[in-house]
């Protein structure tokens, strides 16, 4: 799937992902922000990132950036595609969705890992297929790419 790491743990709010998850993930007490910088992370598994009432709670934490760790198809990108700026906009926060490459389960990932601004305008997308990093800077909304 994707990483990331950021700053410092602390919880509240819990969504708990779908029954095929349970095998792979352990529910927890509430949701965990990660705060560092000036800035509030809020992480979000594949299920619970697609839940209008999951980012709901986590912009009332006052979380800035929302980080969706995904594993979509060619049709579930299309429906994050108009999901995550939604988010963006309605919050006024960044979103992050870090897409997994390859067989996964029953299809074929197909990567394109983006990030949108506050305004929920595609600021970058990862290549279709092909494995990287897309790093962010929170100050400038400037990304790199690495591969």
């Amino acid at each position: 799937m994707s990483d990331f790491t950021f700053g410092v743990f602390g919880g509240t709010t819990q969504f708990v992902e779908r029954l095929s998850s349970l095998p792979y993930f352990v529910a927890g007490n509430g949701q965990v922000t990660l705060a560092r910088g000036g800035q509030v992370v809020a992480p979000a598994i594949c299920y619970e990132s697609l839940l209008v009432a999951h980012s709901d709670a986590a912009a009332a934490l006052g979380v800035t950036v929302y980080v969706a760790s995904v594993a979509k198809s060619a049709n579930g990108i299309a429906k994050a595609d108009a999901h995550y700026p939604s988010i963006a906009r309605r919050h006024s926060l960044r979103v992050l969705m870090a897409n997994c490459v390859g067989r996964c389960d029953d299809f074929e990932a197909v990567g394109g890992s983006a990030v949108w601004n506050a305004h929920g305008e595609l600021v970058k997308r990862l290549p279709w297929s092909s494995e990287g990093a897309l790093l962010l800077d929170t100050a400038t909304d400037e990304t790199l790419v690495i591969d």
